[in-house]
């Protein structure tokens, strides 16, 4: 709680000091009068604006409720306080923006805007400005706790379509319904363009193809097909931002190539270990078990959106598939005709480098899926500076090496 002059608690702050300084220059017991009785009224006014603030204190009506988002979705939600002598907000948190403020009788609504860059549980809060009796004084009074809010992580979403891609929604393994067919990402070889139908992404949006046909065109891509593929993936992260990229980025792949034949050479850039997944089935429960040992996405969660036979069938899968793994080396990556790295780029860079320097000299393709802005999880200014720079580096390093580096903020369409 604190206790601010108005612009008319400035102005007749400034008046008394004229009274007093032109009293003590003339003489003038008129004078000092004036400059004591304006500061009586200001020293009574700023009394009244605080007692009348710890007395009566503002408060959420709404804050009982919990607000569910998704990371970098924004929401608008209206939040209603109880609060008497209201003049406006003068802050919020940076996720939140004021978008409007109605002052009724009984009652202020304020609408916000909320963002989060970050998955989470935050709470609102509110700096309020409170009037005094005068005008001279206004309180300044933070109100605590408000609404909750539960950010999802991105990567729940490829967790729910991975879940819903196995069949597992349900709780019991089943065939792969139509309605769950993932769209392909913007990664993989441009293979032609189709009519756009609801559901496609419209950043896929072919330009050409819809000014010729007089119809919405969407590109198609395809992460290689028939081809040989390996992953190499590490899932070591520095933050939430991060983490929460990496895992997206690892489902984001193993869903786009669900239902492709053949099978895939997967490996860890932090454990030094390779395994030969058979099917792309695999390929998908085994990066649904990075991710929960990654830990930004809990079986807790899933509760949530899936009934609990769900979550036992995966663990059941999930141990089955670490049994029943074919470990391999280093050198099966070499007969790969396309490379997919997933990493943040800032652990063992200098073997991400030379991985793809020796890929790209036996003509392999390399695709590098890394989190765009990693320096948002650090905890200074000279760290985020360092990640910046270190980061820049390694991107142009792959890109003057011939791979493609695409570092995506959001995978979620």
């Amino acid at each position: 709680m604190a206790v601010k002059l108005s612009r008319r608690g400035l102005l007749a702050l400034s008046m008394a000091a004229a009274f007093l300084a032109f009293s003590i220059t003339t003489y003038d017991i008129l004078m000092l009068g004036l400059s004591l009785t304006v500061a009586l009224m200001l020293l009574a006014d700023a009394l009244y604006a605080y007692l009348t603030a710890t007395r009566a204190r503002c408060t959420y009506i709404n804050r009982g409720e919990v607000y569910r988002t998704w990371v970098r979705e924004e929401k608008e939600v209206t939040v209603k306080l109880r609060c008497s002598r209201f003049l406006g907000i003068a802050r919020s948190p940076s996720w939140a923006k004021i978008l409007g403020v109605i002052v009724l009788e009984d009652h202020v609504t304020a609408t916000l805007k909320v963002n989060f860059k970050f998955y989470g549980r935050y709470r609102l809060w509110l700096e309020v400005l409170r009037g005094s009796r005068l005008g001279f004084c206004r309180a300044v009074e933070r109100v605590e706790p408000g609404p909750e809010f539960v950010v999802y992580p991105e990567a729940l979403y490829w967790v729910l379509m991975a879940l819903a891609v196995l069949g597992l929604r349900g709780g019991f393994a089943a065939e792969t319904s139509a309605a769950y067919t993932p769209t392909p990402v913007d990664t993989g070889e441009y293979i032609g363009s189709r009519e756009y139908f609801p559901g496609s992404s419209l950043r896929r949006i072919d330009w050409r193809s819809t000014a010729k046909f007089g119809r919405l065109y969407v590109k198609e891509f395809s992460l290689g097909g028939g081809l040989s593929e390996a992953l190499l993936v590490d899932p070591r992260c520095i933050g939430r931002y991060t983490c929460d990229r990496v895992a997206s980025a690892m489902l984001s792949v193993a869903v786009a190539r669900y239902g492709s034949n053949g099978s895939l050479t997967v490996c860890r850039i932090d454990g030094r270990d390779c395994r030969i997944l058979g099917s792309s089935r695999d390929l998908l429960l085994y990066t649904l078990g990075l991710v929960l040992e990654l830990g930004v996405v809990s079986y807790d969660q899933l509760y949530e959106f899936v009934k609990p036979t769900t979550t036992a069938t995966l663990r059941k899968l999930l141990k089955d598939l670490g049994g029943g793994a074919e470990f391999t080396g280093w050198s099966t990556l070499a007969g790969a005709d396309t490379l997919y790295i997933v990493s943040t780029l800032l652990h063992d860079t200098r073997t991400i480098l030379d991985v793809v320097d020796s890929a790209r000299k036996r003509g392999t393709r390399c695709v590098v899926l890394t989190a765009s802005k990693p320096w948002l999880d650090a905890r200074s200014f000279s760290d985020a500076y360092a990640i910046y720079k270190s980061f820049s580096n390694v991107v142009s390093a792959l890109r003057s090496s011939g791979a493609e580096v695409v570092a995506v903020d959001r995978f979620r369409q």
